[in-house]
């Protein structure tokens, strides 16, 4: 399995990571920092990538959360969430395009 793929220009370098590992390692914190928590306790987490590379675990945990909104709002009363659930659906859209 591919990990990471190094290309090489000259005076630089990036690494551009595997989806599945970025998947992988974004359930295993970002997953298990917000299980069980309201969107509401979400909001106050912080998110940080410092490598300065090309943002592959920011995406990964701004999708993953996306994702974890629209279940935690159909799972708690959508009708009364309705207008959330519309704006995650709107902005998972945004993601995918990306």
């Amino acid at each position: 399995m591919l990990l990471f793929t190094d290309i090489r220009s000259p005076g630089f370098s990036k690494l551009f990571r595997n989806k599945s590992i970025v998947d992988y390692i974004v359930g295993k914190t970002v997953g298990k920092l917000v299980a069980g928590k309201t969107p509401g306790e979400i909001a106050e987490i912080k998110i940080l990538d410092p490598a300065c590379g090309s943002g592959s675990f920011l995406i990964g945990a701004y999708t993953y959360l996306l994702k974890y909104h629209l279940d935690w709002y159909m799972e708690n009363k959508p009708r009364k969430h309705k207008k959330a659930v519309f704006q995650v659906r709107e902005n998972e859209k945004v993601s995918d395009d990306g």
